[in-house]
């Protein structure tokens, strides 16, 4: 058994006896079960973050508490709350899926299907440069009668 596997169980054996807050039992819980579903612990750190309730638990940053309590670093939270968010916005009947009849895809498909519809609709929205722009982002054409650097001759290569 991992090292943060041992340390959410014993984490949420604590909470329990102890009567801490259901939600933040909920969180732990979810990332105990992150490996079969990133999108409850998706869905749970969107609503953490939203509603600040990490402040409430005694952390001053979200990525703070997602690394102390929960054990995901930065990039893991930011790739699953993006991709959760993308599902939301652009393929909401995903979420209903239970993953097992019907697959959920990985958050990092879908962080990489985020990266990529950006960059197409950044790319979209750019105005059409006309023809005068382009030109004048061509490199320099030398005028006629001027020289254009050549290579060395043989004779100053063999120095």
């Amino acid at each position: 058994m991992s090292k943060s596997t041992r340390k959410l169980d014993a984490l949420a054996a604590l909470l329990e006896r102890t009567g801490g807050d259901p939600r933040r039992i909920e969180a732990v819980r979810r990332a105990q079960s992150f490996r079969r579903s990133w999108i409850d612990l998706a869905e749970t750190l969107v609503t953490v973050r939203s509603k600040h309730l990490y402040e409430k638990w005694g952390y001053g940053d979200f990525y703070e508490y997602c690394q102390d309590e929960l054990t995901l670093k930065r990039g893991t939270v930011d790739k699953m709350t993006i991709s959760y968010s993308t599902l939301e916005r652009r393929a909401p009947e995903v979420l209903e899926r239970d993953g097992v009849a019907r697959q959920i895809p990985s958050y990092e498909s879908l962080d990489y299907y985020h990266k990529t519809v950006g960059e197409l609709e950044a790319f979209a929205q750019q105005p059409v440069a006309d023809a005068e722009d382009e030109a004048a982002n061509e490199p320099p054409v030398p005028k006629r009668g001027k020289s254009i650097a050549q290579a060395p001759s043989a004779e100053l290569r063999q120095e």
